[in-house]
């Protein structure tokens, strides 16, 4: 089976407007879980506009 998720930059940033680190490595553990019951798993975010924009602010 393939299984399409979307997770928006909300849902990965962290207060302070940083990448939440713990939760996207907690969300790609659930996901090998899944990968290993052969589904295929599809991610489409928007999560790379809120990791450019966090590492812009620190930069500027």
């Amino acid at each position: 089976m393939r299984i399409v998720v979307k997770i928006g930059t909300s849902t990965l940033m962290a207060k302070g407007s940083t990448l939440n680190r713990k939760y996207i490595f907690d969300l790609a553990s659930e996901f090998v879980v899944i990968q290993k019951e052969n589904h295929e798993i599809l991610i489409v975010s928007s999560g790379a506009v809120g990791a450019g924009r966090s590492l812009l602010r620190s930069k500027y």
